[in-house]
């Protein structure tokens, strides 16, 4: 468990563009998770425009790009 302090800070720092993508993924993950559950309290958490969605997109293309997912 942890408070919402705890949750930006980790969001923050996971999320970032030169985080690894397993750990970015966790990121966009919970911030999406969070503002569904809590939209007033997380509506200005600063995340990047990417979603976990378009991140597994760009990261999967090469290996599911030649069979189709």
């Amino acid at each position: 468990t942890f408070n919402a302090r705890q949750a930006y800070h980790l969001i923050r720092l996971r999320a970032s563009a030169n985080a690894h993508f397993s750990m970015r993924r966790f990121a966009l993950q919970l911030a999406e998770a969070l503002r569904a559950v809590h939209p007033a309290l997380y509506a200005y958490l600063p995340t990047p425009d990417l979603t976990w969605r378009d991140l597994d997109a760009q990261h999967f293309a090469g290996v599911y790009g030649a069979r189709g997912a």
